[in-house]
């Protein structure tokens, strides 16, 4: 009878752990998996205001030189940034969902004002710079909002003798990273 309790108690102990093992894997991959996603999402918004930027570049590039882009040349520099603004478009819903209050507030007031520059233009090359200028600060934005939403360190550390706080700040971050590696 005994031995039939043991049995039972190990039988139940072994569920127990099963169970908190398969629940604790399952958060992880859906923590994972919402992290993937938060990256693709914050990716294709890089991706199309960057695509954005470089037809501003290409038409900033055409005031500053004598010949002129041809109509074949300006159609196809607009339907590029054009695609890309759908695609932005597109993508701000899922960052309504899927990303921080902060990044989708950036996007909206990217929006915003792009449609005020747009209206009140006085002329094209003014407007196209005032664009490009816009689209250079969210693209640093979103970057950095990116870099800190995905947990996602700095390229360049601090430097010791400029910030010796930061610089320690920064090592004590690194070694704690390490407190998850085998």
């Amino acid at each position: 009878m005994i031995e039939l309790a043991k049995f039972i108690i190990q039988f139940i102990g072994a569920l127990l752990i099963a169970k908190l093992t398969v629940n604790w894997a399952l958060d992880r991959f859906k923590s994972e998996k919402f992290w993937e996603r938060r990256l693709s999402a914050y990716g294709e918004i890089i991706s199309s205001l960057t695509e954005i930027r470089s037809a501003l570049d290409e038409r900033i590039d055409d005031f500053k030189e004598e010949p002129e882009l041809t109509p074949e040349d300006e159609e196809r520099i607009a339907q590029r940034a054009h695609k890309a603004m759908i695609r932005l478009g597109d993508i701000h819903a899922t960052a309504a969902l899927l990303l921080p209050r902060e990044t989708e507030l950036t996007l909206t007031r990217f929006g915003e004002q792009l449609q005020r520059i747009t209206e009140d233009a006085s002329g094209l090359e003014t407007s196209t710079l005032d664009r490009h200028a816009l689209v250079i600060e969210t693209l640093d934005k979103i970057n950095l909002q990116a870099r800190s939403s995905l947990g996602i360190r700095p390229t360049n550390p601090p430097i010791l003798l400029e910030d010796p706080f930061a610089w320690f700040r920064h090592k004590n971050e690194i070694r704690k990273s390490y407190g998850d590696q085998p």
